[in-house]
């Protein structure tokens, strides 16, 4: 399921992130997360769709949820 439009969708169409463990990747991430396309990465992952709008608002928000 893409964590910002909430899409169910097969494992394979979505991108997986997780949380950045370094500072330096975090800096190349600019959200906090980085990709992890081989779903190898330790931690909990959120998975974001091929829609343009998506990654969009997945990389100015990082998980899509509303900012306090």
């Amino acid at each position: 399921m893409c964590c910002i439009c909430r899409q169910r969708l097969p494992q394979d169409q979505l991108l997986r992130h997780v949380r950045a463990v370094k500072a330096s990747e975090e800096q190349e991430a600019g959200n906090g997360f980085v990709p992890d396309p081989r779903r190898r990465m330790p931690g909990r992952g959120l998975y974001v769709c091929d829609r343009p709008e998506c990654r969009e608002r997945f990389l100015r928000r990082g998980d899509g949820r509303k900012k306090r």
